[in-house]
């Protein structure tokens, strides 16, 4: 239940310091540090071939036991802080360095989200991109800045599709530093006719739900019941 305490806490602390701008901007600079830490955590623990958070692959400080609490975190820093950038900082009358340095913060999360080795954590990262471009294109204000993201869209539809294609190749099996990219994995834990696999877990837990509705609505659980289930 980590990553729900971890939501709750920015989501929490967002809505109770956005009454004034400075407040804002207070939050933004607060949430730039966060995520050069954990950016600066991972790359330190590469750099000196350390394993002190380690899972799949490094990880943030935040529950280093598992891939999707620490990834999905970042994820959230992600899309607050590029959002932030896109639509602040990048389109203002900032100074260069002010510009560079929130690009920087705004993108260093995605370092975690691609070492966490969720998958689920990176397809949710091509989501918000593609959400990001759907609502920069409507607000057909910024071409600059959806130009990034369509460029972004672009280098994780190839590395997905190298992924697929180079399926056999030792630098994606032997290192799990590209679990990320596995395709093939990710098509497999997707199938329905893989009892194990995502898609058969969301089937169950929705019949589940209508069979036990105060178990899965209340008392939650979700995956670990449909594992003790089956």
């Amino acid at each position: 239940y980590a990553k729900e305490l971890e939501f709750f806490f920015i989501y929490f602390f967002i809505y109770c310091h956005i009454a004034t701008l400075a407040n804002v901007r207070w939050v933004l600079k607060l949430f730039a540090a966060i995520a050069f830490i954990h950016a600066g955590w991972i790359l330190f623990q590469i750099f000196f071939g350390l394993k002190i958070t380690y899972f799949y692959n490094y990880t943030t400080f935040i529950e280093p036991e598992g891939t999707s609490p620490g990834g999905m975190f970042l994820l959230v820093l992600f899309a607050l802080l590029f959002s932030a950038f896109l639509y602040e900082y990048f389109q203002r009358t900032h100074s260069w360095i002010k510009r560079a340095a929130m690009g920087l913060a705004a993108t260093s999360p995605v370092i975690g989200i691609i070492t966490s080795g969720s998958r689920a954590t990176f397809l949710a990262f091509v989501v918000t991109l593609v959400v990001m471009a759907l609502l920069l294109l409507l607000r057909r204000e910024n071409p600059a800045g959806l130009w990034m993201v369509v460029v972004g869209i672009v280098i994780c539809i190839v590395a997905l599709v190298a992924g697929y294609v180079f399926s056999s190749a030792n630098i994606l099996n032997e290192s799990d530093a590209f679990r990320v990219f596995r395709t093939e994995s990710i098509l497999h834990s997707l199938d329905s006719n893989n009892p194990n696999s995502r898609a058969s877990i969301w089937k169950f837990n929705m019949e589940r739900a209508v069979e036990q509705p105060i178990t899965f609505f209340f008392v939650g659980r979700g995956k670990s019941f449909s594992y003790e289930q089956q």
